[in-house]
């Protein structure tokens, strides 16, 4: 069975080797490190705990009894949460058709046996510095997607996005020999609306306009 222990805000990282010698070296490591460890003997074990623990990292080794490391990385990027969590596999065949399996199955990164132990825990380190990295500039792009996008003082799609809308509902109609209907609606001296109504009242009309056109 997979064996862990609480995070208390300390990244979590899985451990998955069938070898339990060095699984405990690697937690050692680890822990060094300040983070916090589950463990998975196999990758059975580990596509089980990962439904429930959500690991930051996982550490993965190739061959194991069952399903290969390798598998268990295609398994675990084909679930949702499991796209982007960093996975580092660890394989004792230091030869490129086996990396190339590995990072063809989704592995961000690899290693080889023996383990260097004073450089595991940094590289790990490294990782998870990485993967947030990552994490916070998709924020960055998906926030500035919003604002070319959407009307800040009604969070509706504003001008560009119903323009690019609009170009490719014309293309699939033309592509399909069918007619679009368009209706536009233009609200005059919407400034004294504003101003008599208040921002709040008219952000509430665009959130139940959303709610409607997507319920």
């Amino acid at each position: 069975m997979a064996v862990g222990k609480e995070s208390d805000n300390k990244p979590t990282i899985m451990v998955c080797d069938d070898d339990a010698m060095q699984r405990l070296l690697i937690r050692q490591c680890l822990e060094t490190e300040n983070m916090s460890v589950i463990e998975a003997a196999d990758g059975y074990e580990a596509l089980e705990a990962f439904g429930s623990q959500r690991p930051d990292l996982i550490f993965m080794d190739v061959d194991m009894p069952g399903i290969s490391g390798i598998e268990a990385c295609r398994k675990l990027r084909a679930r949702p949460h499991g796209i982007d969590v960093p996975i580092l596999i660890v394989t004792a065949n230091d030869d490129q058709e086996t990396i190339d399996l590995g990072f063809e199955a989704g592995a961000t990164q690899y290693t080889t046996k023996p383990l260097n132990w004073a450089l595991v825990g940094r590289v790990v380190r490294y990782m998870l510095r990485s993967a947030e990295a990552l994490q916070e500039l998709r924020a960055k792009e998906d926030h500035l997607r919003y604002l070319a996008y959407f009307d800040h003082l009604t969070e509706l799609p504003n001008r560009r996005s119903f323009t690019e809308q609009l170009k490719r509902n014309l293309k699939l109609m033309i592509d399909r020999g069918n007619d679009l209907g368009l209706i536009m609606i233009d609200i005059d001296h919407f400034k004294r609306i504003n101003d008599s109504t208040g921002l709040p009242r008219i952000q509430s009309v665009g959130f139940e306009y959303r709610s409607d056109d997507h319920g």
